[in-house]
C-alpha cells in the first residue's frame, strides 16, 4: 500500500498533466480479493501460522505523535475501528465474501461434474453475495473514512480503518481535488502493521 501511496505522490508532482491513471484489470469471477494485484513481490507466511480472513481488519499498533496531529486525535481514530457499527459492516462483509468463495467453488464443482444449469445457479448466488459484500464494505470505509477525517487539517487525509484499495481510491481522489485547489503538499495518515496484514 505505502508503494502504491508513493507513486501516487510522485505522480501528483512530477507526472504531466495528460497521464493517465493506472486502471486495474477487472477482477476475475470467483475471485475472494478486496485488494488491487501487486506490481510487487509479496511476503508470503510460513506454513505453521494460521491462515487469516483475506479481508480481516489489522490490528494496529500505537503511532508515535505525528507533528501535523495531536495523539489524542490519533486515539480517536484507533478507536473508530474498534466502533460496533464499523465493526459489524466489516464482519457481515467478509460473512458475504465467504459465502461468495463458497458459492463459487462449488459453481466450479457443479460444472467439472457436466451440472450446467446448477453451476449457472451457484455462480449467481456468488455473484449476489459479491454484491453484497462490496456494498457492506462501502459503506465501512465510508463511515470510518468521515469519521476519521472530521478532525482532520485542510491537506490532510486520514486512512486508517480502510483496506488498501479503498485507501488508493481515497488517495487518488484526495490528489485530484488537491491539484484542482492548487495545493503542492498532502499529508496522509496511514495505520501501522503488523508483519503479516498490512494496509
Amino acid at each position: 500500500m505505502f508503494w502504491d501511496i508513493f507513486k501516487s505522490i510522485v505522480n501528483f508532482f512530477c507526472a504531466p498533466e495528460e497521464k493517465p491513471t493506472q486502471q486495474y484489470p477487472p477482477k476475475p469471477s470467483g475471485q475472494h480479493q478486496q485488494y488491487p494485484p501487486q506490481q510487487q513481490q509479496q511476503y508470503q507466511p510460513q506454513p505453521s501460522y494460521p491462515q487469516q480472513h483475506q479481508n480481516q481488519q489489522q490490528q494496529y499498533q500505537q503511532k508515535p505523535t505525528s507533528p501535523h496531529r495531536p495523539q489524542r486525535h490519533e486515539d480517536l481514530n484507533q478507536f473508530n475501528q474498534s466502533n460496533e457499527y464499523y465493526a459489524s459492516l466489516r464482519a457481515h462483509a467478509n460473512e458475504e465474501g465467504d459465502a461468495m468463495a463458497k458459492c463459487f467453488e462449488e459453481s466450479h464443482q457443479a460444472y467439472s461434474r457436466g451440472d450446467g444449469a446448477q453451476a449457472k445457479t451457484l455462480s449467481n448466488r456468488g455473484k449476489e453475495h459479491q454484491r453484497k459484500m462490496e456494498i457492506l464494505n462501502k459503506q465501512a470505509a465510508d463511515w470510518i473514512f468521515i469519521e476519521n477525517n472530521k478532525d482532520s487539517k485542510p491537506g490532510e487525509i486520514d486512512l486508517h480503518g480502510l483496506y488498501v484499495k479503498e485507501a488508493i481510491a481515497r488517495t487518488d481522489q484526495a490528489i485530484q481535488e488537491a491539484k484542482q485547489r492548487g495545493n503542492s503538499e498532502l499529508h496522509l495518515i496511514v495505520g501501522m502493521c503488523n508483519l503479516y496484514d498490512c494496509m
